[in-house]
């Protein structure tokens, strides 16, 4: 029973990895499609550039001031933004670095991973909001 606990362990330690950069995977694809139905809607309003929004998405909270040419209100509401949306993910990331070995540990970790990352890109949604308002 030992044994196979052991076994166990050593194989989620082996398999977060995998998981956690296909999490970010996931993620970067479903807020890069908001992102395009965002910019296609804020496009219409004009003074956007669509395709430096769209590929702008992996910078979180400083996509809305890079879709509007880093108009001065624009960087200004995305470094309010940055406040919020670093610490959470820096939090993220470094919890991943902590020795924690354990399934239930793991779990942890992960949730630490994903919830960091959507609020860096749930910063970029808000910034956008900023952007096409």
């Amino acid at each position: 029973m030992n044994n196979r606990r052991v076994t166990d362990c050593q194989n989620a330690r082996s398999t977060l990895p995998v998981v956690r950069w296909v999490s970010l995977g996931v993620l970067f694809l479903v807020f890069t499609v908001i992102a395009v139905l965002a910019v296609t809607d804020g496009a219409t309003r004009g003074g956007v550039n669509a395709v430096a929004g769209v590929s702008a998405v992996i910078t979180g909270p400083f996509v809305g001031a890079v879709a509007r040419g880093f108009q001065s209100c624009c960087v200004e509401a995305s470094l309010r933004l940055a406040w919020y949306c670093v610490p959470a993910l820096l939090l993220g990331i470094l919890i991943q670095w902590m020795p924690l070995r354990n399934g239930k540990w793991m779990f942890l970790k992960l949730s630490a991973w994903v919830i960091g990352w959507i609020v860096w890109f749930g910063g970029g949604v808000l910034s956008y909001l900023h952007a096409f308002n």
